[in-house]
């Protein structure tokens, strides 16, 4: 295993419940029906693309998502992949290219053979967890609003303190509120006003768990925060 690809490994706190294990970085990659998360630079687009990301795992105790983005005024690809658990909690962090370091593994502004060989690396440990895990790709329900999504029955609102998961089993039927969760730890809190909104809601039938991309807005004078990215849980 590769230096690069060393896994971050968050520690719960004294008394919390104990999150899913993670993979013990030698176990052999294990074949399941569908095809394993995976990473590739898209000449015709000119980046990194995700493939079969944000996933469930099929008991939906946790979930992987694929976290890009920008570093500013360049412009340079920062992108890592998060597992996190049914309770939100970081579980893992996969590195995949630091925006610091993409002049020198992206010569001319495309991949070289060290990031070549880092991409291989990043795509054996998903095919892993996945063996481990049994990922599911997850679906984009539509957003309608910056702060509601509906799809496959299910409503998702946001007040901004407040995320409730509804189910809506047919038009004239009562809804169902599965899930409400407290959300004022989403928003960004620093000298500048980042409102935030909806990026996507992913879901997929049956595992009863939503996926949330967060986004904030910026202005001429601050640069927008970093998506963050939420697991949400239903009964």
């Amino acid at each position: 295993m590769s230096n690069k690809l060393a896994l971050a490994l968050l520690v719960a706190c004294s008394g919390a419940p104990p999150k899913p294990a993670p993979v013990d970085n030698h176990a052999d990659v294990v074949a399941r029906d569908m095809p394993a998360p995976r990473i590739e630079w898209v000449a015709a687009e000119n980046r990194l693309v995700a493939t079969g990301l944000p996933a469930a795992s099929r008991d939906g105790k946790l979930a992987a998502v694929w976290v890009y983005g920008g570093d500013g005024g360049r412009g340079y690809p920062n992108a890592h992949v998060e597992l996190r658990d049914g309770d939100d909690r970081l579980v893992q962090t996969i590195p995949v290219v630091a925006a610091n370091d993409w002049e020198r593994l992206a010569p001319d502004g495309k991949p070289g053979p060290e990031l070549d060989k880092h991409i291989a690396e990043v795509n054996h440990e998903l095919a892993r967890l996945h063996g481990h895990y049994d990922l599911v790709a997850m679906s984009p329900l539509k957003v309608m609003r910056e702060d509601f999504a509906i799809g496959d029955d299910l409503l998702v609102g946001w007040t901004g303190d407040r995320l409730d998961v509804v189910r809506k089993p047919a038009p004239d039927a009562p809804d169902q509120r599965l899930a409400r969760v407290h959300t004022e730890a989403w928003q960004v809190h620093d000298t500048c006003e980042h409102p935030a909104y909806f990026g996507g809601v992913w879901h997929v039938d049956p595992i009863r768990l939503v996926v949330v991309d967060v986004r904030y807005r910026g202005t001429d004078t601050c640069w927008e925060p970093a998506d963050s990215w939420h697991v949400v849980t239903f009964r």
